[in-house]
């Protein structure tokens, strides 16, 4: 491959996100993504400082551009629970198209190690708090529901992508069922608080108070917890 001169960052980046939906995160190296721009390995240093800088662009430019496909998908429809479907599949899809770029979401960066990489990861969980909102859930609420319905999307997308859906059954309506079940529950749920019925589940004391953002909360810019408190919690809010 010819050399190339005035390579960007930007190019660099999306080089290296191509590279691990392709082949998977594993297979990320500044020399693997520098041939694939036609530039000698060291150049790649005028970009990123070294690989765990590459794979932290990666992960920041995934992010954002996860939260704004939840975010089109959302602001595509009017009602709040057709958004939260459109969410839903707009999760999904991602995660099939650019497998790469969706592991490389996890782990989530510690606001108190990286703020900016915390930041850019929040910006999913921010889509979806604002979906919660329209569905007039109130935010003291919203820690405890994003973390069942990102680990319903997230098993499913793992579970996918690993192959692990073996028998002939269409599996777009297994998802579609599993979408219905997250409406219906958030939805019941929803009621139930309004009404002041007691719900049928656990509500413990928010782990979120409405003074805190969600998004502050999942890039763990929340002060701790004091030592007996933390100890009593059975999970953390990165879970």
């Amino acid at each position: 491959m010819a050399r190339r001169v005035g390579v960007t960052r930007e190019q660099v980046v999306e080089a290296a996100g191509d590279l691990a939906d392709r082949e998977g995160m594993q297979a990320l190296s500044l020399t693997a993504v520098a041939g694939a721009l036609g530039i000698r390995t060291p150049s790649m240093y005028a970009h990123v400082p070294g690989l765990e800088g590459l794979r932290r662009a990666v992960a920041m430019e995934a992010a954002t551009r996860f939260a704004g496909l939840l975010a089109a998908g959302a602001h595509a429809e009017t009602q709040p629970e057709d958004r939260v479907r459109a969410c839903a599949r707009a999760y999904r899809s991602f995660a099939r198209q650019h497998p790469g770029r969706y592991a490389s979401l996890l782990p989530v960066a510690r606001a108190a190690d990286d703020p900016e990489a915390a930041a850019a990861a929040a910006q999913p969980v921010a889509v979806l708090a604002e979906v919660l909102s329209e569905l007039g859930i109130p935010a003291a609420r919203h820690v405890d529901l994003i973390r069942a319905v990102r680990s319903a999307l997230h098993g499913f997308a793992a579970l996918e992508n690993g192959g692990g859906f073996g028998l002939a059954d269409p599996v777009d309506a297994s998802f579609e069922v599993m979408v219905e079940l997250l409406v219906a529950g958030l939805t019941l749920r929803n009621d139930e608080e309004r009404r002041g019925r007691p719900s049928t589940g656990p509500s413990p004391e928010p782990l979120v108070r409405p003074t805190t953002s969600v998004a502050d909360a999942v890039a763990g810019s929340a002060r701790p917890p004091p030592e007996a408190e933390r100890r009593s919690r059975c999970c953390p809010l990165h879970d």
